[in-house]
């Protein structure tokens, strides 16, 4: 009803903006991942080192982002990262991946993530 709408627009009028703040996307995913029970806790990544490919899909979006990143950080060993992604070729598609971590501030050059990607 039009009643709705002009209360919900005279609330954001009167309501100050809220002041933009920085997220530490990390710390807040850590966080999440302390309350979850343990049978939810993600894979330690002892486990992962024997592995030689790992596939991963939506390292486009903001979770896969977070794990890709995890990933090329904390799982020594020589494997491949097979990431799922639209794209028009393998080039195009590792460029989406790096430009989503850089995105959310999580890519670090000049650490070899790039050869690991497929």
């Amino acid at each position: 009803s039009s009643t709705l709408t002009l209360k919900l627009l005279s609330h954001h009028l009167i309501t100050p903006p809220i002041a933009h703040t920085t997220i530490d996307w990390s710390t807040e995913l850590s966080q999440h991942f302390s309350k979850l029970p343990q049978q939810f806790l993600p894979i330690r990544t002892q486990s992962l080192t024997e592995a030689q490919h790992i596939l991963l899909t939506g390292a486009t979006g903001f979770v896969g982002a977070f794990l890709l990143s995890h990933m090329l950080q904390h799982v020594s060993g020589n494997f491949k990262i097979w990431c799922l992604v639209r794209a028009s070729n393998s080039n195009v598609a590792v460029d989406r991946v790096v430009q989503n971590l850089k995105k959310y501030a999580l890519w670090k050059d000049a650490c070899g993530w790039e050869e690991r990607l497929v």
